[in-house]
Protein backbone atom coordinates (compact mmCIF):
# COMPACT_ATOMS: atom_id res chain seq x y z
CA UNK A 1 0.00 0.00 0.00
CA UNK A 2 1.32 4.12 -0.69
CA UNK A 3 2.14 5.29 2.45
CA UNK A 4 3.55 8.77 3.31
CA UNK A 5 5.61 8.82 6.67
CA UNK A 6 6.82 11.40 8.69
CA UNK A 7 10.29 10.25 10.39
CA UNK A 8 12.51 11.91 12.53
CA UNK A 9 16.36 11.19 11.10
CA UNK A 10 19.29 12.27 12.53
CA UNK A 11 17.29 14.98 14.18
CA UNK A 12 15.38 16.30 10.84
CA UNK A 13 12.31 15.65 10.00
CA UNK A 14 11.66 13.71 6.37
CA UNK A 15 8.29 13.12 4.45
CA UNK A 16 8.82 9.69 3.16
CA UNK A 17 6.41 8.46 0.42
CA UNK A 18 6.57 4.56 -0.44
CA UNK A 19 5.28 1.60 -0.92
CA UNK A 20 4.64 -0.91 2.58
CA UNK A 21 4.38 -4.92 1.87
CA UNK A 22 3.13 -6.47 4.85
CA UNK A 23 5.17 -9.67 6.20
CA UNK A 24 4.11 -13.29 5.04
CA UNK A 25 3.62 -16.02 7.42
CA UNK A 26 6.06 -19.26 6.83
CA UNK A 27 3.87 -22.04 5.73
CA UNK A 28 5.07 -26.32 5.13
CA UNK A 29 5.29 -25.23 0.80
CA UNK A 30 6.64 -21.43 1.72
CA UNK A 31 9.35 -20.14 3.56
CA UNK A 32 7.55 -16.49 4.34
CA UNK A 33 8.89 -12.98 3.88
CA UNK A 34 9.50 -10.18 5.71
CA UNK A 35 8.01 -6.91 6.14
CA UNK A 36 9.18 -4.29 3.02
CA UNK A 37 9.32 -0.69 2.55
CA UNK A 38 10.08 0.64 -0.58
CA UNK A 39 11.07 4.43 -0.57
CA UNK A 40 10.21 6.07 -3.46
CA UNK A 41 10.56 9.99 -2.29
CA UNK A 42 12.11 11.90 0.68
CA UNK A 43 11.33 15.52 1.19
CA UNK A 44 12.01 17.88 4.33
CA UNK A 45 8.93 18.49 6.07
CA UNK A 46 7.58 22.00 4.84
CA UNK A 47 9.79 21.61 1.50
CA UNK A 48 8.83 20.17 -2.30
CA UNK A 49 12.51 19.13 -3.30
CA UNK A 50 12.39 15.39 -3.48
CA UNK A 51 16.40 14.68 -1.65
CA UNK A 52 16.14 10.60 -2.54
CA UNK A 53 19.68 11.44 -4.01
CA UNK A 54 21.68 12.80 -1.01
CA UNK A 55 21.15 9.73 0.83
CA UNK A 56 23.64 6.30 0.64
CA UNK A 57 22.39 2.86 0.57
CA UNK A 58 22.92 2.50 3.96
CA UNK A 59 21.22 5.58 5.11
CA UNK A 60 18.26 4.98 3.09
CA UNK A 61 18.14 0.62 4.26
CA UNK A 62 18.00 2.38 7.81
CA UNK A 63 14.89 4.45 6.91
CA UNK A 64 13.10 1.95 5.68
CA UNK A 65 13.60 -0.17 8.49
CA UNK A 66 12.28 2.61 10.55
CA UNK A 67 9.42 3.04 8.08
CA UNK A 68 8.62 -0.35 8.74
CA UNK A 69 8.65 0.11 12.83
CA UNK A 70 6.21 2.93 12.42
CA UNK A 71 4.09 1.47 10.38
CA UNK A 72 3.71 -2.06 12.63
CA UNK A 73 3.96 -0.16 15.87
CA UNK A 74 0.84 1.90 15.36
Amino acid sequence: MDLTLTINYCDIWLKIKGFYTSAEEQTYDYPGSPPDFEIEEIYLVGNDINIIDLFNFSMYDELAEMCIDQIENK
